[in-house]
């Protein structure tokens, strides 16, 4: 009678503060239902998912609380400790746009 070893890797139960140091997660956020690995993750892409058929990570303080929501030169949004690359749709959006609300598409918590 010996003790065995079992390993459950799950990729999909991954951690949203640093998303960019997950290169599948990052992927998915970036290209939507479009990514190589959405087969990988349990999310709903759904028209009537709550989002619009968007991704929806509750990292909010408050609702609408957007105010340290920054966009860095490569597009990339932070928000306290967490980085998100932007959907593919909006990469772009950032140099013509001047808040992070209008670069994410969100206001107040909700899907513009």
């Amino acid at each position: 009678r010996s003790i065995g070893i079992i390993i459950d890797i799950v990729p999909n139960h991954t951690g949203v503060a640093q998303a960019l140091r997950n290169p599948w997660f990052a992927d998915l956020l970036r290209h939507g239902s479009g990514s190589r690995y959405a087969g990988y993750f349990d999310v709903d892409f759904s028209a009537d998912n709550g989002c619009n058929g968007a991704i929806a990570l509750p990292i909010l303080a408050a609702d609408g609380d957007l105010s340290p929501l920054t966009v860095d030169d490569h597009g990339i949004l932070r928000y306290h400790d967490h980085q998100f690359p932007p959907h593919r749709e909006h990469s772009a959006v950032h140099r013509s746009r001047s808040t992070p609300a209008s670069t994410t598409g969100w206001s107040r918590g909700i899907p513009a």
